[in-house]
Protein backbone atom coordinates (compact mmCIF):
# COMPACT_ATOMS: atom_id res chain seq x y z
CA UNK A 1 0.00 0.00 0.00
CA UNK A 2 2.84 2.39 0.82
CA UNK A 3 4.39 1.71 -2.57
CA UNK A 4 1.10 2.42 -4.36
CA UNK A 5 0.68 5.67 -2.43
CA UNK A 6 4.25 6.75 -3.19
CA UNK A 7 3.82 5.88 -6.87
CA UNK A 8 0.55 7.85 -7.00
CA UNK A 9 2.24 10.89 -5.43
CA UNK A 10 5.12 10.63 -7.92
CA UNK A 11 2.68 10.54 -10.83
CA UNK A 12 0.93 13.63 -9.47
CA UNK A 13 4.23 15.50 -9.00
CA UNK A 14 5.72 14.64 -12.41
CA UNK A 15 3.46 16.90 -14.54
CA UNK A 16 4.09 19.80 -12.17
CA UNK A 17 7.85 19.45 -12.64
CA UNK A 18 7.47 19.22 -16.40
CA UNK A 19 5.49 22.46 -16.42
CA UNK A 20 8.19 24.56 -14.74
CA UNK A 21 9.45 26.88 -17.45
CA UNK A 22 11.29 29.43 -15.30
CA UNK A 23 12.42 29.95 -11.74
CA UNK A 24 11.26 33.02 -9.85
CA UNK A 25 13.84 35.61 -8.91
CA UNK A 26 12.28 36.72 -5.60
CA UNK A 27 13.90 34.72 -2.79
CA UNK A 28 10.78 33.37 -1.06
CA UNK A 29 9.13 32.31 -4.32
CA UNK A 30 12.45 30.75 -5.40
CA UNK A 31 12.59 28.77 -2.14
CA UNK A 32 9.04 27.52 -2.68
CA UNK A 33 9.98 25.99 -6.04
CA UNK A 34 13.68 25.11 -6.15
CA UNK A 35 13.60 22.13 -3.77
CA UNK A 36 11.40 20.13 -6.13
CA UNK A 37 13.46 20.86 -9.25
CA UNK A 38 16.08 18.25 -10.23
CA UNK A 39 19.65 19.59 -10.66
CA UNK A 40 19.57 18.97 -14.43
CA UNK A 41 16.41 21.08 -14.76
CA UNK A 42 17.99 23.88 -12.69
CA UNK A 43 20.86 24.03 -15.19
CA UNK A 44 18.35 23.97 -18.06
CA UNK A 45 16.44 26.91 -16.54
CA UNK A 46 19.36 29.00 -15.21
CA UNK A 47 22.19 27.95 -17.49
CA UNK A 48 25.55 26.65 -16.37
CA UNK A 49 26.58 27.88 -12.91
CA UNK A 50 29.26 30.53 -12.63
CA UNK A 51 31.24 28.17 -10.40
CA UNK A 52 30.93 24.50 -9.50
CA UNK A 53 32.84 22.74 -6.74
CA UNK A 54 32.56 18.95 -6.95
CA UNK A 55 32.76 17.14 -3.61
CA UNK A 56 34.39 13.70 -3.72
CA UNK A 57 34.84 11.01 -1.11
CA UNK A 58 38.46 11.09 0.05
CA UNK A 59 38.78 7.31 0.08
CA UNK A 60 36.86 6.13 -2.97
CA UNK A 61 36.96 9.26 -5.11
CA UNK A 62 33.23 8.90 -5.74
CA UNK A 63 31.32 12.11 -6.34
CA UNK A 64 29.26 12.95 -3.25
CA UNK A 65 27.80 16.28 -4.20
CA UNK A 66 28.39 19.73 -5.55
CA UNK A 67 28.34 23.34 -4.49
CA UNK A 68 27.20 25.62 -7.29
CA UNK A 69 27.27 29.40 -7.42
CA UNK A 70 25.10 31.63 -9.57
CA UNK A 71 25.54 35.39 -9.66
CA UNK A 72 22.71 37.91 -9.50
CA UNK A 73 19.75 35.56 -10.02
CA UNK A 74 17.69 36.26 -6.88
CA UNK A 75 16.25 39.37 -5.25
CA UNK A 76 15.36 40.22 -1.67
CA UNK A 77 11.99 41.62 -0.57
CA UNK A 78 13.05 45.12 -1.67
CA UNK A 79 13.88 43.90 -5.18
CA UNK A 80 17.65 44.23 -4.77
CA UNK A 81 19.74 41.44 -6.24
CA UNK A 82 21.90 39.19 -4.09
CA UNK A 83 25.41 38.96 -5.48
CA UNK A 84 25.51 35.18 -5.03
CA UNK A 85 23.07 32.31 -4.77
CA UNK A 86 24.68 29.07 -3.61
CA UNK A 87 22.98 25.72 -4.14
CA UNK A 88 24.47 22.78 -2.23
CA UNK A 89 23.69 19.27 -3.46
CA UNK A 90 24.43 15.99 -1.69
CA UNK A 91 23.76 12.73 -3.54
CA UNK A 92 21.67 14.59 -6.12
CA UNK A 93 19.42 16.32 -3.57
CA UNK A 94 19.37 20.01 -2.79
CA UNK A 95 20.31 20.31 0.89
CA UNK A 96 21.08 24.00 1.33
CA UNK A 97 20.44 27.34 -0.34
CA UNK A 98 22.42 30.45 0.54
CA UNK A 99 21.61 34.00 -0.59
CA UNK A 100 24.63 36.21 -0.07
CA UNK A 101 25.75 39.74 -0.73
CA UNK A 102 29.33 38.50 -0.92
CA UNK A 103 30.52 37.96 -4.46
CA UNK A 104 32.16 34.54 -4.68
CA UNK A 105 34.33 35.93 -7.48
CA UNK A 106 35.95 38.56 -5.25
CA UNK A 107 39.31 37.73 -3.63
CA UNK A 108 39.53 34.60 -5.70
CA UNK A 109 42.76 33.14 -6.94
CA UNK A 110 42.96 31.94 -10.51
CA UNK A 111 40.74 28.90 -10.18
CA UNK A 112 38.91 27.01 -12.86
CA UNK A 113 35.12 27.36 -13.03
CA UNK A 114 34.82 23.71 -11.92
CA UNK A 115 37.06 22.42 -9.15
CA UNK A 116 37.13 19.30 -7.00
CA UNK A 117 37.30 19.12 -3.22
CA UNK A 118 37.91 15.90 -1.31
CA UNK A 119 35.78 15.12 1.71
CA UNK A 120 36.42 12.87 4.65
CA UNK A 121 33.61 10.93 6.28
CA UNK A 122 32.86 14.06 8.33
CA UNK A 123 32.35 16.28 5.29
Amino acid sequence: MKFATALFMLVLATPALAEIEHLPTEEEAFLDVIGSVPPEKVVELLGEPDQTIILRDQTSGAEMGAIVHYGYINTNNEGEYYKTTELDYLNGRLVMIVFSNSDFRENKTAAAPATTEECSALC
